[in-house]
This record gives structure tokens, sequence and C-alpha cells, in this order.
């Protein structure tokens, strides 16, 4: 019998980490340890190594011995009132620099495979006529896209005279009953119940079950067609943002509740609060094309977005109503 993988998981006590460290750990093809900027008393020392905050100075060293694979998933995302005064450099000093020391190391330890959780952002934040997909030039819009980019391309350079493999994975919005950010705040506004302006946003967002991109990384671990490829990856239907809502509800148990209002009033009112970017994020539409995904490595989603959205409904509802 084969020994287990050994996989290195960065970043996890995260979203992404934590769901990687439970699937992957509970897998016997695997060995998995992660890195945590500080313990708690319920992670053991012995699956967790502590690196601090993220920069190029970070050693990582004593923690590569051995390792196959290196599942990076640490970061630095969206922070709301960021209070960095240069948010780039501030993207850039863990996003980047710490990406490359992490690189480096880990091709000097002999790591065969790197796997990098970057961004949908890469591409852009919205999509016309033609949806995102892998042959597409990146156009990052924001600082944590433009780092997410960056740190890409020094990967590409760093590892191509090396014996490590590369893998990019590019997700859109990560959606769970526990996810942070901007999914977190549409549970909270589905959960409350009051009547939502937007039954008339015929938009089409990808988005991703936190178990379709496990499934998918996990997938990365073992198929030698992930060598080197960048992967865009989402649920297999896109969906607007109403249908989010509505699902949402639905798995909560609640009426609809929707508000037709005219998507020009939306654009407005977010003018007069200064929101633009909470418009383009309920009303624009950003679709991701995974054909890629499916033809080179034969993935297909472990759950659809409708039943994921229900369950997650369903679940968040549980978990505040148990709190």
């Amino acid at each position: 019998m084969n020994a287990p993988i050994k996989v290195l998981i960065t970043g996890a006590s995260g979203y992404i980490g934590t769901a990687l460290m439970r699937s992957l750990g509970s897998d016997p093809r695997f060995n998995c340890f992660g890195t945590l900027r500080q313990h708690t008393a319920s992670q053991s020392t012995e699956k967790f190594f502590l690196t601090g905050d993220l920069d190029a100075g970070t050693d990582w060293s004593g923690i590569l011995s051995d390792v196959d694979i290196v599942i990076h998933a640490a970061g630095r995302a969206h922070v709301i009132n960021d209070r960095a005064a240069d948010r780039a450099l501030a993207f850039r000093r863990v996003n980047v620099d710490a990406t490359q020391t992490l690189a480096l190391q880990a091709a000097k330890a002999g790591v065969k495979r790197f796997i990098f959780i970057s961004s949908i952002g890469v591409n852009g934040s919205s999509t016309q006529q033609s949806a995102f997909s892998e042959l597409q030039e990146p156009a990052p819009e924001s600082d944590y896209a433009r780092s997410k980019l960056e740190a890409e391309l020094q990967l590409m350079t760093l590892f191509s005279d090396t014996n490590t493999q590369w893998t990019i994975i590019r997700p859109p919005m990560v959606y769970s009953a526990n996810a942070p950010g901007n999914f977190r705040r549409l549970l909270k506004l589905a959960a409350a119940g009051f009547p939502l302006p937007l039954k008339s946003v015929d938009n089409r967002r990808s988005i991703i079950a936190l178990e379709n991109l496990i499934d998918f990384i996990q997938l990365c671990c073992v198929h030698p067609g992930a060598d080197n490829e960048i992967f865009l990856i989402a649920d297999e239907s896109p969906v607007s943002t109403a249908s989010m809502v509505s699902l949402l509800r639905q798995g909560m148990n609640k009426p609809e509740r929707l508000l037709p209002i005219p998507v020009g009033l939306l654009y407005l009112g977010s003018r007069l609060v200064s929101k633009p970017l909470l418009f383009n994020q309920l009303c624009q539409s950003l679709v991701i094309d995974i054909s890629r995904a499916q033809g080179r490595l034969g993935w297909r989603p472990v759950i659809s977005c409708e039943d994921a959205l229900k369950k997650a409904g369903q679940i968040y509802l549980q978990n505040i109503s148990t709190a």
C-alpha cells in the first residue's frame, strides 16, 4: 500500500482552509498539515504550524520537509473598513511577496505540486456578451485582484525551471451556510424576511458552493491533467441575484418577498449612497465557462447550485436559531 500523500494547507483556519483540512483529513489518501497565524486551544500542534503574519520574510522551510503538495489558500482578502495606509502594498506584501517566498522554498524542498487559490477577479469584475474563460487576457480591476495576478505570473516563472508542477484555480464567490463577506450579508438579509428590491434584477452570476470547490481542489491533488494549468471553476449553472435570495428563503421556509423595482432606480440609489460596487455585485453579470475543468479533468459539481443555496439557507437559519 502506498504511503499517504503529504499535503500542507496554508491558511488552515480560514474559510476554505478549514474545509480543506476537514475533507482531505478524512480521506485516507492524504496526510494533511496546516499553517496558522496563531494557535488556538482546539488545534493540535501536531497538525498545525504557526507562521505569524505573512510577508517576504516568512520562513516555511521547517514545515516543507517531505511535503508532496502545497495548497496555498492563505492570503489577504478584501477587508471591510480597511485601515491600511497603502492598501495595494498591504495586498502585495501577503499575496505576492509571501507567496513567492513559499514557492521558492517549496521548489527547493522538492514539493511535487503547488496549488494556488487565486480569484476570478483576475479576469475582471463583470461579463457582457461572453463568459470568462482561461483563454482571455486578465483584466483585474482591484488591488486585491492585481495582487493575485502578479502572484500567478511569479509562480509560473519561478516553477518553470523546477520539478514542481503548479495549478492555479480562480473561483468566484464561494458560498455555504458559514460563508464570510458578501454572502454572509446576503444570508442575513434573506433571514430577516423583509422585502428586497431585487425582483427585476435579471442578471447571471457564476458562484461556487464550498463543497464543489473543495471537491475540485481535491481532484487537482491527484489528477495529472492539472499539471501547469489555470482553471476557472464554478457551479454548473449561473444564477440571478433574485434567484439566490429566493432559493435561500426556500431553504429557510420563508416567502420570497421580492419587489419589482426598476434596475435603473437601483443604479441611481447606489450612486446616491456612494455604493457603486454594491450595485455591480447585485445587478451585473459575471459568467464563467468551466468547460476546461470538465473536459481536461472530467470534473462535475457534486451538488447543484439550487440545492446548495437551499441547503445554505436551511443550515444558516438552524445555526442562528440555536446560537
